[in-house]
Order: structure tokens, then C-alpha cells, then sequence
């Protein structure tokens, strides 16, 4: 399994996000590993540029079905209970990493 966090200089959620996303890799049995990529870094590889920060990918998805990037900006997610977070809820995490664990 490939997980990925993309994020950019400066982002407010990237602690938090890289936090929530390493408590969803243990609590699903996992290592807390992951790569990081700066967005804005001049090494980036293109198809990572346009993406809103933070993102989480799995496997080339995102864990919150968006499929194309939708620009250089910050990205807002909900929970089940319609709360906004600035950064995927673990429950949204679990249920990416469940997911792909199970396609194998």
C-alpha cells in the first residue's frame, strides 16, 4: 500500500493532518509510514502540483473520492456528523485504509 501526503509550504492543517494519518496507519496495524510531498517544491512531480493541501492518497486515490486536483489551495473535509475539519477525520483515513488493505 502507497499512502502519500501532500501538502504545501505553510499549510496550517499539515501537522494535524500528518498526525490523524499516522494514528489511522497504527490503528488499522500498519507502520505510520507515508510519503511526504511539497506541492510547491521545485522537484514535485507534476501530477502532484494542483493539489489542495492537505491531501491524502492511497494507492493514487484520494481518501475523499475527489478525483481531480482542484487547484493550489487549502482543502476542507467533513465527518460523518457533517463537522469540517481541515484535514481528513480519521474515520474518513480508517475507511481509505480499510478499503485498500482489503483490494490487497
Amino acid at each position: 500500500m502507497k499512502v502519500q501526503l501532500i501538502t504545501f509550504t505553510g499549510c496550517p492543517n499539515t501537522d494535524a493532518a500528518r498526525e490523524a494519518l499516522r494514528r489511522s496507519l497504527k490503528l488499522a496495524g500498519l507502520e505510520p509510514v507515508f510519503e511526504e510531498i511539497d506541492s510547491t517544491a521545485p522537484e514535485a512531480p507534476d501530477q502532484f502540483r494542483e493539489r489542495g493541501s492537505p491531501t491524502v492518497l492511497i494507492d493514487g486515490e484520494d481518501v475523499a473520492g475527489q478525483g481531480a486536483p482542484t487547484g493550489h489551495s487549502c482543502r476542507l473535509y467533513r465527518d460523518a456528523t457533517g463537522r469540517t475539519f481541515g484535514w481528513p477525520p480519521e474515520s474518513l483515513l480508517l475507511d481509505a485504509i480499510r478499503l485498500a488493505k482489503r483490494r490487497g
